[in-house]
């Protein structure tokens, strides 16, 4: 019985991605043996080695203060047009306006296999490892949104058009560096195909007085949640700032500014100094007491989620399984409440995560109308 193909990140992080370095290809030897295993009619190599270059160019147009997420959004679109012609057994350079328009049907509700309810990283990285050594992470989809009943929420308008015009950059850069006489497949794109999807993304939305809720269970609950004052923090980035959790690595990111007032830096070149807003600087400091940390001296260089040696941090996946111990001990508390409304939030808190508390936030809703307003 033929496996069924499972699609599997290609590029690295934004920060082990080196752009032009000569180094072996790909560099990630998990990817490369996953490649090696495709049929040679997708010509899998040829084809991420094209992704690979578009990327470093589209990088030239790219500021430093964007350069980033320009690179996550651009290589999440390039790992989905590859993974999909793999899984039907095509090379992406040889498109046809059907194969982009299939594509387009399958970014709008991609299946269940595709999907997790919650991000995961692409690798499974150490602080040991090099990046080309790090293993793929088994648990992580292209798409990650709510699945309720096995059926997957439909992409959003805007998703879409993001989608469609990086396809249609990448063919127009394919064509230009080869000379080859087609036309870009990506170039018309069916009004009618992107006004049938819904102008916003689907999203589970929670109320602040829910929000308020469930971090004060969090708060009164230490013994309940593993690692309680983790989960807070993890809670309190995802609803008072807009930063990147993946960008936050040690504590000594965040630092007092000369006003006084909370900072965080991401460490990335280029990067703008971001000023934490009053709520989650209350919620910063609680950790730093929390573990004995000097709120007026110099803040050390351990890792943000410290295991109990106090030397390794734990990765996101697992802050993330403790996250949905949370989301358990929540939605249990809900059902038991004496007040009716509570007991009305058990199935949305069950299902609480940092995403569904990003999209809750109103740093992200203003983050999001002043990037509207500038693309």
């Amino acid at each position: 019985m033929a496996v069924p193909f499972r699609p599997f990140p290609i590029f690295p992080p934004y920060d082990r991605w080196h752009p032009n370095a000569s180094e072996e290809f790909p560099e990630n030897h998990s990817v490369r043996r996953r490649l090696e295993a495709l049929g040679v009619d997708c010509l899998p190599f040829t084809s991420v080695w094209y992704c690979t270059s578009f990327l470093e160019t589209a990088a030239h147009s790219w500021s430093s203060g964007q350069a980033e997420s320009r690179y996550g959004l651009t290589s999440r679109v390039c790992e989905k047009m590859l993974n999909w012609s793999f899984l039907n057994g095509i090379c992406l350079l040889d498109w046809d306006h059907d194969n982009f328009s299939k594509f387009l049907i399958f970014l709008k509700q991609p299946p269940n296999a595709w999907c997790s309810e919650s991000p995961h990283t692409r690798y499974m990285s150490t602080p040991i490892t090099s990046y080309r050594d790090w293993e793929l992470n088994d648990k992580w989809r292209p798409f990650y949104r709510f699945i309720d009943n096995a059926q997957v929420g439909i992409q959003g308008r805007r998703d879409m058009q993001r989608s469609a015009q990086i396809a249609r950059e990448f063919f127009a850069f394919y064509i230009s560096k080869t000379g080859i006489a087609k036309a870009n497949c990506a170039a018309l794109v069916p009004a009618d195909f992107i006004n049938e999807a819904p102008l916003n993304r689907p999203s589970k939305v929670h109320s602040p007085s829910e929000l308020n809720w469930a971090f004060t269970q969090v708060m009164k609950s230490p013994t309940q949640v593993l690692r309680s004052e983790q989960v807070l923090l993890y809670m309190a980035i995802a609803r008072f700032t807009v930063i990147h959790v993946g960008q936050v690595r040690y504590l000594n990111q965040f630092f007092k500014g000369l006003n006084g007032n909370w900072m965080f830096q991401s460490g990335q070149l280029g990067a703008a100094t971001i000023e934490l807003s009053p709520e989650f600087s209350d919620y910063l400091e609680r950790y730093f007491i929390y573990y004995g940390i000097s709120l007026n001296g110099n803040i050390p260089a351990v890792p943000l989620f410290p295991t109990n040696d106090g030397m390794f941090g734990y990765s996101l996946d697992a802050i993330r399984r403790h996250m949905n111990d949370v989301a358990g001990m929540l939605a249990e508390k809900a059902s038991k409440d004496d007040d009716p409304q509570i007991r009305l939030l058990e199935m949305s808190l069950k299902r609480i995560s940092f995403a569904s508390i990003r999209r809750s936030s109103e740093y992200d809703s203003i983050f999001r109308r002043r990037n509207s307003r500038r693309s």
